[in-house]
């Protein structure tokens, strides 16, 4: 029997998805491809995380909308109420159960944030000495640069090569990692593109997007590792 991954899914509040619940099918894609049986986790502020958590074998966290901070930067997109209430508590849910999870783009940066990290709320307007696009200025359009996997963690285990090409469609970043979370893959400006949890069976984040990359194997591995870790 394939192991069942809850996707987390999107929720929109405003312009022309007000009231609607998004997901990309490239999550469910690469979840199925790799093997996996896909079962979406929508975000509702009567659900209980931990018999929600006892029903699934792993979780896949997916991208959306940007975290805020105490004053919104003009160029975010808050995140409505609705999912911000639950994907915290669900990032800290599969770090203190040591359930398997991928974390991609916001889900990425919602781990660091569950865990007490920070993040760069504006990295063109924070980090204005980078020479690293992390997002085009055509919002929406993916453009991939070159990172570096770090020895000793799961990423430089996964890749032959130290030196990969992601893709990148972020304006926001992680800062400073939470306790308990080591740096795997780093951009040229320093920046963090990929993360893991000390002591746990699988609990990986990324900053760019593979389930858009998954004709790439090593992309397609990250989605492998995962189900194997919910097996």
């Amino acid at each position: 029997m394939r192991p069942l991954i809850g996707i987390d899914i999107g929720h929109y509040t405003a312009g022309p998805d007000a009231g609607t619940y998004k997901l990309s099918t490239a999550y469910v894609d690469a979840v199925e491809r790799a093997g996996g049986a896909p079962l979406i986790l929508a975000p509702s502020p009567h659900t209980d995380i931990g018999a929600l958590l006892e029903r699934v074998d792993g979780v896949l966290l997916t991208g959306g909308d940007d975290f805020c901070g105490e004053k919104p930067h003009p160029m975010s997109e808050p995140l409505t109420d609705r999912r911000l209430n639950f994907i915290l508590p669900l990032c800290r849910a599969l770090a203190e159960n040591r359930m398997p999870f991928l974390a991609i783009c916001l889900g990425c940066q919602a781990v660091n944030v569950a865990l007490g990290g920070a993040l760069y709320y504006d990295l063109p307007d924070e980090l204005p000495e980078s020479r690293v696009a992390h997002r085009p200025s055509l919002a929406g359009k993916a453009h991939r640069h070159e990172a570096r996997a770090l020895p000793g963690t799961i990423f430089s285990s996964l890749w032959n090569a130290t030196t990969i090409s992601i893709n990148s469609t972020h304006h926001q970043a992680l800062r400073e990692l939470a306790r308990g979370c080591r740096a795997g893959v780093i951009a040229p400006d320093g920046v963090i593109e990929g993360f893991e949890l000390d002591d746990h069976p699988f609990g990986v984040a990324v900053q760019w997007h593979p389930e858009l990359m998954t004709d790439d194997p090593a992309q397609l591995t990250l989605f492998e590792k995962l189900i194997e870790a919910a097996q």
